[in-house]
């Protein structure tokens, strides 16, 4: 066969499988190997693993070990004949699966897949387990049939891997929402002793192995940004009603002004500076502020704005909105950008000199008095 009708029939053929194509295929598409030889030779073809070839024009490959390891372990079939519970060969798992589905840090020094019957390799590189998988533990990622992320973090503690590791896998996976915790701690619960958590239920066992990794629950998170929200809304609150009878603005539009900036984090997007600049009480509270120093917040509400604000996501900051609030904050609390509360008492207040002149001019005039009379 001449090489570029060759090349064309492999291009085909490897399409599918992400540029990567099997000697076996190769054969049973007509192509000896003398042929692959020159192909190679001529760098058409690269050689990526033992029997295993990438088309030099096409893109490399996401996770090219695994692929590399789960092709050779069926090489005559191709990849999209592969995507069924009797026909995978061999499914991703473990440390690899974790590396797939993009959770925690699990050094993967060697492809670890699972198969249904024992099988052996002598690639040094390939950890082959064996274990019968039900068709909803596996899923296809990146066209790989791979455990499930739930499948995968059982395989972990079966495999009695490092617990900082799996919690961090655990803590990744909870985030974005591709477990359910109580799902995990019900097939957790009757192996935790095997797992090496005697007398621990599930949840137990989560929580120990995410406090591990140093990591917390998204769960946790999301109930901690709530009371941060609540703490805010109330700070804002304070703040509203002090602006309101300083300035003589209504209060409902001042509060609708600040309360836009503790909006969720899905919401803190350009509409909403805009809303938060074209606010006509904003304007009127920054104009104000600009030549008017009012007297300092009460330092409870100093103590609440700051919790408020340190809560607040940092590129909000860069926002010309959030710029003029802070810098209205500050003259109002007649500090630098919103400085952590003070501890102890708070400091005595500045002296007016002017006011401590005429006091003392009073108070001359009376004992001046006095003494006029006692003469």
């Amino acid at each position: 066969m001449r090489r570029d009708e060759a090349l064309l029939l492999l291009g085909e053929y490897a399409a599918d499988q992400h540029g990567l194509v099997t000697t076996a295929q190769a054969r049973n598409l007509g192509i000896d190997d003398v042929t692959i030889t020159r192909l190679t030779r001529a760098r058409h073809l690269l050689k990526v693993g033992h029997g295993i070839h990438q088309l030099a024009s096409a893109p490399d490959p996401s996770h090219l070990s695994v692929r590399v390891a789960w092709l050779r372990l069926d090489p005559q079939r191709p990849a999209w004949e592969r995507h069924t519970p009797r026909t995978w060969g061999a499914v991703v798992s473990h440390a690899s699966a974790a590396q797939l589905h993009d959770l925690g840090d699990l050094p993967a020094e060697r492809v670890e897949l699972t198969t249904p019957t024992e099988r052996t390799t002598r690639d040094k590189a390939v950890h082959l387990h064996t274990a019968t998988l039900a068709e909803e533990e596996v899923i296809l990622v990146a066209g790989l049939p791979t455990t499930t992320p739930l499948r995968t973090i059982t395989d972990l503690l079966a495999a009695r891997l490092d617990g900082g590791h799996i919690g961090g896998v655990i803590a990744d996976a909870e985030q974005i929402r591709l477990i359910d915790l109580d799902e995990l701690a019900e097939r957790i619960t009757p192996g935790a002793t095997a797992y090496g958590f005697p007398g621990k239920d599930g949840h137990q066992v989560i929580e120990d192995l995410v406090r591990q990794a140093q990591r917390r629950l998204g769960a946790q998170v999301r109930n901690e940004q709530m009371h941060d929200v609540a703490a805010v809304s109330s700070a804002m609150g304070a703040l509203a009603g002090s602006l309101s009878t300083r300035f003589d603005l209504p209060y409902g539009e001042v509060a609708e002004a600040l309360s836009r900036i503790v909006a969720s984090q899905s919401q803190l997007n350009t509409d909403v500076t805009k809303a938060l600049s074209d606010n006509s009480a904003l304007r009127r509270i920054r104009n104000n502020l600009s030549h008017i120093t009012p007297p300092p917040i009460d330092p409870n509400t100093m103590a609440r704005l700051h919790n408020a604000f340190a809560a607040l996501q940092p590129s909000l900051f860069d926002t010309p909105a959030m710029t003029d609030i802070r810098q209205s904050l500050a003259l109002l609390s007649h500090v630098r950008l919103l400085p952590p509360p003070m501890k102890g008492p708070m400091p005595a207040e500045p002296i007016n000199r002017e006011q401590d002149t005429d006091r003392q001019d009073d108070t001359d005039a009376r004992e001046g008095a006095q003494d006029g009379e006692g003469g």
